[in-house]
């Protein structure tokens, strides 16, 4: 989670701006685990999201991906 957020801040975007997840876990086991962490880095109107069973990850649990969206400012829209 971490990297994303990095990564939407090269953007402009916040955590805050994210409105989907997709989610992909080893082990069915690994959600309960997951989801209090998601719930900590995303505590306010979390977004969508998505969850799967995915065994063919490699050195890793959980691989989060999101999707995030800010309105352009009023001055973009209109370039």
């Amino acid at each position: 989670m971490q990297d994303d957020q990095g990564n939407a801040g090269r953007t402009g975007c916040t955590l805050d701006d994210v409105v989907k997840a997709m989610v992909w876990l080893r082990q069915c086991e690994d959600f309960a685990g997951f989801n209090k962490v998601f719930g900590e880095v995303l505590p306010f109107e979390p977004p969508a999201r998505s969850a799967d069973l995915n065994e063919l990850l490699v050195d890793v649990r959980v691989e989060v991906e999101v999707v995030a969206s800010r309105p352009l400012p009023k001055d973009a829209a209109t370039a």
